[in-house]
Order: C-alpha cells, then sequence, then structure tokens
C-alpha cells in the first residue's frame, strides 16, 4: 500500500471537493479529529469507517484498503455523494498525489 488510511480520508475529501470543515460536518467526524487523522497524527477508528462507508457505500474499499474504484458502481448509486464522486472523476477534477488514476476501473 502506497497511501496511509489518513491520507487516502484526505484524497477522498479533496475528490469530493469539500473544505475540511464541509467535511467534518458531512461525516460527523470533529473538525479537530479529521486534521488529525488527515496529518496522520491519529488512526481511522472502525466507527470512523462505519460513518464512512454509509457515506460512501461504493468507494470504502479504496479508502479502507486501497482497493479499487468502479466507475461505473459510482455512476448509478443511489447515493448521491457517490454519484458526485463519478461526475468529479468524468469532469477531470482529481486530486493528485493519490493514485486514483491506477485504482478507477471503468
Amino acid at each position: 500500500m502506497r497511501l496511509k488510511a489518513g491520507e487516502r480520508l484526505k484524497g477522498l475529501r479533496e475528490l469530493a471537493g469539500f473544505t475540511r470543515q464541509e467535511f467534518s460536518n458531512i461525516t460527523n467526524i470533529e473538525l479537530t479529529r479529521l486534521t488529525n487523522l488527515e496529518k496522520l497524527k491519529a488512526r481511522v477508528a472502525e466507527d470512523e469507517y462505519e460513518k464512512l462507508g454509509l457515506l460512501f457505500p461504493d468507494i470504502i474499499q479504496w479508502l479502507a484498503f486501497e482497493g479499487d474504484i468502479s466507475l461505473e458502481a459510482l455512476r448509478v448509486s443511489e447515493n448521491k455523494l457517490c454519484r458526485l464522486l463519478a461526475a468529479r472523476f468524468e469532469a477531470g477534477q482529481i486530486p493528485e498525489g493519490y493514485y486514483f488514476e491506477e485504482v478507477i476501473k471503468q
């Protein structure tokens, strides 16, 4: 694995186009905690993975263990946040440094 969980969390937030404050509000992860996770000063806890999995069900495999991301699954997801991610992928709004291009599967 190239990225630690906190780095993938930051990549997910940046891909979605949210500020830390916005992402904190959406995920119900306290802002200070989110900052510490992203800066690798803390580890993502099981309950946080659960929250994130409920909010981003079609990308949790990547977030949890750098698994592949199915662009088609994101496109057709019932989850609006996953459809947002698909739209950002398709628009080329992909943050650099997170190896998304290697894990996105059509």
